[in-house]
């Protein structure tokens, strides 16, 4: 998330994270909303997850079908993805193949009823971030998205303190222009 603030002599650009670091009160009054696709067909677990993140702070939105899923990956950005693997009436699998397909850094997370080891192998193998067994603690969950989305931001702000101008490469966080200070 970009700032931009303007007055009559500049325009200024921060980095919201930078921002946070440098002023907790902005962070506590200004939280980014996480915003979270679930993707199951069981409606009352789905209604209830997805209350309970939006009671932590995190922004969900429910879907009962991997159609219906592709769908909205296409309207909106989300951060992070809760699926199930059954019950949909695509394949499970083949779904989180084309999930990891068109975005190779969102979190997905498998949230299922399979718990043999095979299905684990294949889901991890197909690019899922984490693989997390029914019946589930409504509180692990939210620790493990927050692993996961603290190390999809580390590994965002590091491609971001990258630029290369006419060829150079300019280092952000070291100040440094083609190795030189």
């Amino acid at each position: 998330l970009i700032l931009i603030h303007h007055n009559k002599d500049h325009i200024k650009v921060q980095n919201y994270f930078h921002i946070c670091k440098k002023n907790s009160n902005f962070a506590q009054n200004y939280r980014v909303m996480t915003k979270c696709l679930v993707i199951d067909s069981d409606l009352s677990l789905s209604t209830v997850l997805c209350d309970y993140l939006d009671s932590r702070g995190y922004r969900s939105q429910h879907v009962g079908s991997g159609k219906k899923a592709i769908e909205m990956m296409g309207l909106e950005h989300f951060d992070v993805v809760i699926m199930e693997l059954q019950g949909l009436e695509t394949n499970g699998f083949e779904l989180l193949r084309e999930l990891r397909h068109r975005d190779s850094l969102l979190p997905l997370i498998v949230l299922t009823a399979r718990t043999e080891r095979e299905a684990q192998m294949r889901a991890f193998q197909l690019g899922c971030d984490d693989y997390l067994t029914k019946p589930f603690s409504m509180d692990i969950l939210i620790y493990r998205i927050e692993a996961i989305l603290r190390r999809a931001r580390i590994h965002q702000e590091s491609r971001q303190r990258l630029f290369e101008l006419n060829g150079h490469l300019f280092d952000s966080t070291h100040q440094t222009f083609d190795g030189l200070h």
